[in-house]
Formats: C-alpha cells, sequence, structure tokens
C-alpha cells in the first residue's frame, strides 16, 4: 500500500481514500491532495493506534500510528467518513468540513475523551450547538461527545428525534427527562451511561430500534413510555442497579433479552402482553416475584433462566445443576388454566394462583 507523509492510502482514477495514519504525531492534519487527487473518503480504524488493536480490531496488516491522537484536522475536500475516529480513546475533538458526510452510526465509538464536534458553517447536513452534533435543522440530536459537560439543559431545546447511540459512554449525563415535543428515540441512544440514575420518558415518544438503555449501571429509576407497545431487544441489558420500573404503556412483547442481568426484584408483566421473549429476564438474581396476566401465551423456555438465584439456600447453590441449569428460585403469580401456569407446571417453577 503506497504512503504519503506517514498516511497510507489508496488511489482511485479521481480521488484518493485515506486507509491509515502511521506516524507519530498525537496532533493530525490530513492532507487534502495526494499525488494531485483529493483526499475525499476515510476508512474505518484509520486513526486507532496499535497498541489499541486489541480493543478496536484492525482487520488488515496496515502499520497503524504509535500513539493515541488528541486532535484530527480535515480538509474540505473531505465528503466521506465510515468509523473513521472509532477507537480514538484520547481525541478531544474534531471539526467536520464543508462536505463531509457521516456513514453509519459509530464514527465516535469509545471516543472516551471527545468534548466537542464541531462543523463547519458551509456544512448543508449538519450543525454544532456548544459541541453538540445536529442535523442543520437542529431536530435532531446526532452526537453528544462522551466527555461533554451536561450542565445546560437546553441541548433538547428544538429536538424532534435522537439519533442512535446519540449520548453513548456520556459520563456526565445523570438524568433525563424527555420533553414532550421529542417524540423518536433511536438504537442504543443511551446505552453505557454509567452515571444515568433517573430517566423520564413521555406517553408520545416511540422508540425505534433496540437497547436505549444498554449497561447503564446505576440506573434505578425509571418512567418508562413507547408508542410501539413493545420493550425492545436488550433494552435494559446489565443494567444492574435497576430494582423495579414504571412501565406506563402497553407492552406487547417483552423482547430478547430486555431485563437481562438486572437487579429487579418484582415484576408485573404489563396487561395485554403476548410474548416473553428468550432471556428476557436470564440471570435476574434477585427476582423474586413474576407476575404474568392470562393475556401471555407465549414464553420462551429460557426467559427466566438463572433467576432469584439470591435466594437458593447453601445446599441448593452446592448443587451444580441449580447453580447452572435453567430452574428459577423465583414465585411465578399467574392465573389458573392460562398458558403461563401451563409454562410454569412444565418447567417445575413454583406458582402461585391469582383470579384475574
Amino acid at each position: 500500500m503506497p504512503i504519503y507523509k506517514d498516511f497510507r492510502y489508496t488511489e482511485r482514477e479521481d480521488y484518493i481514500i485515506l486507509r491509515a495514519y502511521c506516524g507519530d504525531d498525537t496532533e493530525v492534519i490530513v492532507p487534502d491532495l495526494i499525488n494531485g487527487k483529493p483526499v475525499v473518503e476515510i476508512t474505518p480504524g484509520a486513526f486507532v493506534p496499535e497498541m489499541d488493536s486489541n480493543y478496536y480490531p484492525i482487520h488488515d496488516d496496515k502499520k497503524h500510528c504509535s500513539k493515541r491522537i488528541r486532535s484530527i484536522t480535515l480538509p474540505d475536500t473531505v465528503l466521506r467518513l465510515d468509523r473513521a475516529f472509532s477507537g480514538c480513546f484520547e481525541l478531544e475533538e474534531i471539526i467536520l468540513p464543508s462536505n463531509v458526510e457521516l456513514l453509519g452510526n459509530d464514527n465516535f465509538h469509545l471516543c472516551y475523551a471527545l468534548k466537542a464536534i464541531y462543523v463547519s458553517e458551509m456544512n448543508e447536513s449538519y450543525t454544532s450547538r456548544k459541541g453538540i452534533l445536529y442535523s442543520k435543522d437542529g431536530t435532531k440530536l446526532l452526537r453528544c461527545p462522551s466527555s461533554f459537560p451536561l450542565w445546560d439543559k437546553q441541548y433538547l431545546d428544538g429536538v424532534l428525534e435522537i439519533g442512535p447511540s446519540a449520548f453513548e459512554f456520556c459520563s456526565f449525563l445523570l438524568e433525563i427527562a424527555i420533553p414532550e415535543t421529542l417524540l423518536k428515540i433511536e438504537d442504543f441512544a443511551f446505552a453505557n451511561c454509567h452515571n444515568l440514575a433517573n430517566i423520564q420518558l413521555h406517553e408520545n415518544v416511540h422508540l425505534s430500534g433496540n437497547g436505549h438503555f444498554w449497561c447503564c449501571k446505576v440506573l434505578d429509576n425509571v418512567i418508562y413510555y413507547n408508542t410501539e407497545g413493545i420493550i425492545p431487544r436488550n433494552e435494559f441489558y446489565s443494567c444492574e442497579n435497576l430494582k423495579s420500573i414504571d412501565i406506563r404503556s402497553k407492552a406487547r412483547i417483552i423482547g430478547y433479552g430486555a431485563f437481562s442481568a438486572t437487579a429487579l426484584v418484582s415484576f408485573t408483566v404489563p396487561k395485554g402482553n403476548t410474548t416473553i421473549s428468550a432471556s428476557a429476564f436470564m440471570h435476574c438474581y434477585s427476582l423474586k416475584s413474576v407476575e404474568i396476566p392470562r393475556s401471555t401465551n407465549r414464553i420462551h423456555e429460557s426467559a427466566f433462566s438463572h433467576c432469584g438465584k439470591k435466594y437458593y439456600s447453601d445446599e441448593q447453590l452446592a448443587d451444580i445443576r441449580l447453580c447452572f441449569g435453567m430452574n428459577p428460585a423465583t414465585t411465578f403469580i399467574v392465573v389458573p388454566g392460562s398458558k403461563a401456569e401451563a409454562f410454569c407446571i412444565r418447567n417445575g417453577y413454583k406458582v402461585v394462583h391469582i383470579q384475574k
């Protein structure tokens, strides 16, 4: 692969694709021309140091830089960025040029130190407010830098949508109340917000995609709505401090892994629910009781595996079949003659009857 001033590249007929930076600078200036042709595209992982290849796999044998990069200056010739900054752990700020298009949702993935994303005023697709990236008209929040100090609550003013992974790894996000003017939140919007403790949604919000609160480690106060009528796949996966949740909308389907590895103590499946998917409550070791309505007619065999382990006796814990088997130590509150009762009996689960 040819190299120009520490940049490895691929040459096309009338433009250049940058493949990797392999120098030693921590402040990198990307050239606008190589061999008289404009640098138009930067490929995934182009700025990932060799030292970080275990965290962010490099899928080729090209040499990468030896140090973690703190700043990158891009020329106006760049038109496409595809995960270009992913894995730049110490990158602090970036200025997006006038004509660039961000491909995918992962351009800033694992940029833990990122404090600000700025945009050229000439850019017709994006804008920046105080370092947060928005669509040009300001109605969609696209990315909040992971180290942005979210003390000013006006960052959602005028916003109708929150984009995929928009607040991922935001260390300063402690709580959030979604305003009623905001109507859509996309995949993994708040994933890995490890200090987010409280969140309040409203009845008209639409949660598209999955895992909106994935791995929010201290989350313990949730008012939950979703106009979609489901609790999506991996919605609260590994929210290990979540002891209870206030679900105020329909939940016809509880998706795969929705509450897996949480600290739920008790759970009432919402009325009108029809399906509890695989691994929905897997590894909820503190789950003491679950109430399931008559409407639930499909429960995956693994939905409650390893639940209630906290309540096993020492003798039970000594039994490897219980430690590693499927049977939970959770009590199931069900309606006689319901599909939920049949599921519990078939699997040997502890049952308490209710008349509803």
